[in-house]
């Protein structure tokens, strides 16, 4: 398994410790963006009307990348 690190800086964070509703949006953003870029990959667009399909729900699961 690779391990991946983040480094946060700024107003938000406090020392070694990063509030929970940053850490949350932090990774909103990221599962977001992993979505758009497979889906952009696969069919050609970020981005489409309705729900998103299945696959592409587990595809931007970060807790199960290996």
């Amino acid at each position: 398994m690779s391990l991946h690190r983040l480094r946060l800086s700024g107003p938000g964070t406090h020392g070694s410790h990063v509030p929970a509703a940053l850490l949350r949006d932090l990774l909103d953003a990221l599962t977001d963006a992993v979505e758009q870029t497979v889906r952009l990959r696969v069919e050609g667009r970020s981005r489409a009307h309705g729900r998103a399909p299945a696959w592409l729900e587990r595809a931007g699961r970060l807790d199960e990348l290996s």
